[in-house]
């Protein structure tokens, strides 16, 4: 789960600079910059969450799949060479 946290954060501080970034593009009032990057923040940590957690849902899968592929072969050559 550290990673999780990790991609939180990241998303978090990219959200935060874009929300800065197109704030000061516009030349906004500083409070309501401020506000708009914090919510950007916020919206950003939650999407690199759920992408997150997909990310490594589907490397977990791969690993569990290349896990059994290879058990398989295994057991499979175990078998041929007692068969010889």
């Amino acid at each position: 789960m550290a990673q999780i946290k990790t991609l939180m954060l990241l998303g978090a501080l990219t959200g935060f600079a874009i929300g800065i970034g197109f704030g000061l593009a516009r030349q906004g009032d500083s409070k309501w910059v401020f506000l708009k990057a914090c919510i950007a923040a916020y919206v950003a940590a939650l999407l690199m969450r759920w992408w997150g957690r997909i990310w490594i849902r589907s490397i977990r899968e791969m690993h569990q799949e290349k896990t059994a592929l290879e058990e398989a072969t295994m057991e499979e050559n175990r078998t041929t060479e007692s068969k010889s």
